[in-house]
């Protein structure tokens, strides 16, 4: 069995008890990641990341 195949096994088996009808919608996802360590602001998110190597944006 390919890689792809492999993969697409385990998809299969992992989705096998969802039914149907479920659409993505019906299931709420917690979003409470951050999403941004400076706001709206761009310069602010590169001094950000520059300021602490290895620990760039999500």
């Amino acid at each position: 069995m390919s890689p792809w195949e492999t993969l697409l096994a385990r998809i299969t088996v992992a989705l096998a008890d969802v039914p149907a009808t479920e659409i993505p919608d019906s299931v709420p996802a917690p979003r409470d990641q951050r999403r941004s360590h400076a706001g709206n602001d761009p310069e602010a998110l590169v001094v950000s990341s520059s300021a602490s190597p290895g620990t760039g944006p999500p």
